[in-house]
């Protein structure tokens, strides 16, 4: 289950991320129309792309998976709040997300990230528990393992 969590996550994040690297002007010229964020759009326009990226090589690389998730999880988090904030406050919404899809709706990404974050969750708290039942296997080794003893 962690295991299609995670090649969801790198897919998502190689097809967001690919894209906004290939045309950075293009990504900052959406940017810059966005609320709350257009005044530092090309910062935003080289750092999330690029971190969008690393997050996939994370979680493609067994030892650095679970960082991956938790990076994963705040950028999904950081992606819900923003999207919501927008359509809860903002007076002008932008007809482009600037994301995966120019024709998904406002209201469609929010649910699309906030589906992803509970999932990135999942896949946290089941990742936790392998290592939990790793630890716990070991553990029992150690207590098992049939060294003689001085006798004293």
């Amino acid at each position: 289950m962690v295991q299609l969590i995670v090649i969801g996550l790198i897919l998502l994040w190689l097809f967001a991320g690919i894209p906004k690297v290939m045309d950075i002007p293009s990504f900052s010229t959406q940017l810059k129309r966005m609320p709350y964020i257009g005044w530092m759009h090309s910062f935003i326009a080289v750092i999330l792309p690029i971190l969008m990226l690393a997050i996939a090589v994370l979680l493609a690389i067994p030892k650095l998976k679970l960082y991956g998730l938790y990076l994963s999880a705040g950028l999904l988090c950081c992606f819900t709040i923003y999207i919501a904030w927008t359509l809860l406050f903002s007076d002008h919404i932008p007809c482009s997300c600037a994301g995966i899809h120019a024709d998904i709706l406002w209201k469609d990404h929010v649910f699309i990230t906030a589906i992803g974050l509970v999932l990135n969750t999942l896949a946290i708290w089941l990742e936790w528990k392998n290592i939990e039942n790793l630890t716990h296997k070991y553990n029992k080794t150690l207590l098992r393992n049939d060294t003689p003893h001085l006798g004293i």
